[in-house]
């Protein structure tokens, strides 16, 4: 009673307050309720519909970078909102955010909405980002996202019913080891985008918002430039689709009752403290415990080599950049100041006044640091809505080249750019800085090789006081006055090459490399800047060469014997090389590596050197990695180095030069192939284990063997050669094995048809693979009944794979079997492999999915998604990788998954070991060793 007479009291205020926060137009604005239902077919009632969510997570999210979920945040706030003004559902909706350099937001099912960093940057006010929310919730609250797998499943599956969460999974698995129908979604995304757009304007007025503001903000973003379209281009057909959504949206804000538009934006406080806070900080992902998890650190860790080192100009300071951050040295005192976290940055640059250094990474994020206080002065998520294909930083720090490349019709036009980092507007434009038609056809295909491969499209140089940026590209060429803030015009015969390499080496001077001639020579020659006089040449070979910090030389890569050097152009002499990654030098002091990882400071004139510790930094992606059957070592290389570690302590046993692939032996003895390493040929390597030397190794002779196509499979070396004249290595090839202890030869075996894949196994065999379409698979197939028999059982016979295991000593074959993992990119970029763990063999496919099927019949067992690390048939484990941080067990005997793990680091290498205790032995990118029990999960 008291309780109900509780609540009566407080009825008058709970309605005073929600008419007090409520908009004070809101009241006048009474929208038409949009429907929720499209017409179309949809399997899925609400609770699948979550499981289909789940399922697609698991590919989705396997590529995304994602921040720790959280209830209170500011995204979770808006979108709770808007839910709150549609019809109740049983869908839990989660908002999430990603890293990501593009501006961009999309859902799944499930209640799953995803935006990117970058479009939370882009956004004016929080109304914006409520209409992209708005928009997301609109598609899932029309059931888009079940209506397309309802379709994908009938077209490509025959499937038209779902009975449970582990079907839904199989059939999702299923669905994308598939090649894709026509007309499965053709037509349906305009009108489907257009039903989205209907709700979002409708959830929007109804929680308050600005109903202008979606509509506004993809006009920005989609480069639309309020183009609507009209009933001739609507006729023919020639309407974009931005144009159509944009001209959509004004519509529908423009049918709105009397008073529900011309409201004005939230500029709420705590909403532009979170944007802020969201631009600045890179994204934490989340860090659980694990379960019986003992963690050892390695002491000391392994030092990823440098890309990349400057002295600053005044000498002050020196730069080490590696693939995870840079590290900051004071050159005087020799010690190590600080690390920028800096994950994949570009080249970070001193500024000309040495008080500041800036970087900017493939995200288009620039930040800026003070080296005196050794802390960011700024960070700029920049906003390039076309893109840009390249960028680089220029040298004032503070100016970002930018190049876009547009495919008009059977040309391409590349644009330039440059873009005032501080705020995100553009000094200069240049749309159609050079034009490359079609009939160009070999300049056509170098355009198209640069996008696939990553390399810039104009030739840059930067001066080194910042002043001055110059591009050419195919001879048009370009340069500017940062400082003046206009173009400066180019003298002499600076364009009379075709496609130079360029580089200032002096605030007055840039050097640029021509053609080459019949001999593989060009001319290095040195111009004044702007005039173009020439002043000097020098003749090299097929060499790349780059500015240094010093006046009058530059760095050129490779030499012989060494992998970069650096060149003074007045005396024309070598004065430094090095055999690791980077050298540079400033005023007789060069800056390299040394063996350990440190750097190494050394008088040009005296050779007196001194060394830099640096600091423990995060692993990249490792070159190989052995996990001993004990579990007591470690090994693993990286570029430019292989440590040893004992597992158990975390103590360093010792440094050797980098391995290409290892594989420990029951004894512990480290067997491995050495890739040809500075004045190194390429090499076999037996390292032994603790109770000898650490370090200590035997060189074993190469003998026959050429020494590019080598490879190792455990304890055996496997070389692959060309029978034919024409030595072409994709047919009529010999697979030659021979022992890497004492070289016994151990057995041949020639394909006449296409050559295999081939990979490793957790144990002695050898897995081959061919194309089931291939002409060694159809001649292998036909010698067997039992292979005709699966290959026959296939939907498409001509899709699939043709698997054999053969013994690793002998070369005898075990077992062949067929089984149905298609190539979806029909030869382009075939990602499937394979891995046999006992009876079984795991099957990874070409969207992160892994497939189980019995060796014995090709009898699929199980799928997840996710790719496969290590296996243990004697445990029937196996440990799988889906997100970076994070690890799954897997039951080999039905796909299902027996545990995940949040390691909070990414994992580098893992091992299933069946020692006293099994356990899991995993190496993530911090340094950390995992010791994780298993033996609650061992059958």
């Amino acid at each position: 009673m008291k309780k109900d007479l509780l609540l009566c009291l407080l009825c008058p205020l709970l309605i005073f307050t929600l008419f007090k926060d409520a908009h004070p137009l809101q009241a006048q604005c009474q929208p038409t309720q949009p429907t929720l239902h499209i017409d179309a077919p949809n399997i899925f009632n609400e609770q699948q519909e979550q499981d289909l969510g789940d399922a697609l997570a698991e590919m989705l999210e396997a590529d995304m970078r994602l921040a720790a979920p959280s209830d209170n945040d500011e995204l979770t706030r808006i979108g709770n909102k808007l839910l709150a003004t549609l019809p109740p559902t049983r869908i839990h909706y989660t908002f999430r955010i990603y890293d990501s350099g593009e501006i961009n937001a999309f859902s799944v099912a499930g209640g799953r909405v995803y935006v990117s960093r970058k479009l939370i940057a882009a956004t004016q006010n929080e109304d914006e980002l409520a209409g992209v929310l708005a928009h997301e919730i609109g598609h899932l609250a029309t059931h888009q996202t079940a209506i397309t797998m309802t379709r994908i499943f009938a077209l490509r599956l025959g499937v038209n019913a779902v009975r449970d969460r582990e079907e839904i999974f199989t059939r999702v698995h299923q669905a994308f080891s598939s090649e894709a129908k026509k007309h499965e979604t053709v037509g349906r995304e305009v009108k489907e985008e257009l039903l989205a757009d209907r709700v979002s304007i409708y959830a929007l007025v109804q929680a308050g918002y600005q109903a202008e503001s979606f509509a506004n903000f993809f006009n920005k973003i989609s480069l639309n430039k309020s183009k609507t379209g009209n009933w001739f281009s609507d006729a023919f057909g020639v309407t974009n689709d931005a144009a159509q959504r944009y001209r959509s949206a004004v519509k529908l804000v423009a049918e709105l009752p009397s008073g529900c538009s011309g409201r004005s934006t939230h500029a709420s406080p705590e909403f532009a403290i979170w944007q802020k806070a969201e631009v600045e900080e890179r994204l934490k992902t989340q860090a659980l415990d694990v379960a019986n998890d003992k963690i050892v650190t390695l002491d000391p860790p392994l030092k990823p080599s440098p890309w990349h080192l400057r002295f600053s100009p005044d000498g002050r300071y020196i730069m080490a950049q590696d693939e995870g951050g840079i590290d900051v040295a004071d050159r005087a005192s020799l010690k190590m100041l600080f690390r920028i976290d800096a994950p994949n940055a570009d080249m970070a640059r001193f500024s000309p006044n040495s008080k500041e250094l800036a970087f900017t990474d493939g995200k288009l994020r620039a930040e800026r640091w003070d080296l005196a206080t050794q802390k960011r002065i700024s960070v700029h998520e920049l906003i390039v809505p076309e893109g840009c294909h390249q960028h680089e930083l220029a040298t004032d720090a503070r100016t970002l080249f930018c190049v876009s490349l547009k495919n008009e019709g059977v040309n391409f036009t590349v644009g330039l750019k440059l873009i005032d980092i501080e705020s995100g507007n553009a000094l200069f434009e240049k749309p159609k800085f050079a034009t490359v038609a079609s009939m160009d056809y070999y300049r056509y295909i170098s355009i198209l090789s640069d996008l696939l491969s990553g390399s810039n499209l104009i030739n840059t140089a930067f001066s080194p006081d910042g002043r001055f940026v110059v591009g050419l590209f195919n001879g048009t060429h370009f340069a500017y006055d940062l400082s003046l803030h206009q173009p400066v015009k180019l003298e002499g015969k600076f364009k009379e090459t075709y496609q130079p390499l360029i580089a200032f080496v002096a605030n007055d001077r840039l050097a640029i490399r021509g053609s080459f001639d019949d001999k593989g020579y060009t001319d290095l020659t040195i111009y004044s800047f702007p005039e173009g006089r020439k002043l000097d040449a020098i003749k090299i070979g097929d060499q790349q060469f780059a500015a240094t910090t010093q006046d009058g030389t530059i760095s050129m890569s490779p030499l012989k014997d060494y992998n970069k050097g650096i060149y003074d152009l007045q005396n024309h002499k070598m004065l430094v090389a090095t055999k690791m990654a980077d050298v540079d030098i400033w005023n007789n002091l060069d800056v390299s590596e040394d063996a350990l990882g440190q750097l190494r400071v050394e008088e040009a004139s005296t050779g007196k050197a001194e060394k830099i510790a640096r600091q423990m930094a995060p692993l990249p992606f490792l070159q190989t990695s052995a996990i001993s059957p004990d579990g007591k070592y470690i090994a693993f290389s990286l570029r430019n180095r292989l440590g040893i570690w004992d597992a158990e302590s975390g103590k360093q046993l010792s440094i050797l030069r980098p391995y290409s692939s290892a594989w420990y032996t029951d004894q512990g003895t480290l067997l491995g192939i050495c890739p040809k390493y500075a004045t190194w040929e390429k090499a076999e390597m037996a390292v032994m284990p603790d109770g000898k030397k650490p370090g200590s190794f035997l060189k074993y002779d190469l003998g026959s063997f050429e020494k590019e196509d080598l490879w190792q499979s455990h304890t055996v070396e496997l070389h692959l050669k060309a029978l034919g004249k024409n030595k072409e290595m994709g047919h009529n090839v010999e697979l030659e094995a021979r022992s890497l202890v004492g070289h016994k030869e151990l057995w041949k075996m020639s394909f006449l048809h296409e050559r295999p894949a081939i990979w490793n196994t957790e144990d002695e065999r050898i897995l081959l693979g061919w194309d089931l379409d291939s002409d060694a698979a159809k001649e292998q197939i036909k010698a067997s009944s039992n292979l005709q028999n699966e290959a026959n059982a296939l939907s498409n016979r001509k899709k699939g794979l043709l698997l054999s295991t053969l013994d690793g000593e002998s070369g005898r074959i075990y077992q062949s079997v067929v089984i149905p993992e298609a190539d979806l990119t029909h030869g382009w970029n075939d990602e499937r492999w394979a891995r046999v763990s006992g009876m079984f063999v795991l099957v990874h496919g070409e969207h992160d999915n892994t497939a189980i099927y019995q060796l014995e019949d090709g009898k699929k067992v199980g799928e997840f998604f996710g790719s496969v690390l290590s296996t243990n048939a004697s445990t029937g484990l196996a440990v799988a990788i889906n997100r970076d941080e994070e690890l799954m067990l897997i039951d080999e005997r039905t796909g299902k998954e027996l545990r995940h793990m949040h390691l909070g680091s990414p994992v580098r290498t893992a091992r299933i070991l069946l020692t006293s205790q099994p356990q899991l032995l995993v190496l993530t990118a911090d340094q950390k060793l995992h010791h994780i029990d298993l033996k609650d999960l061992t059958h």
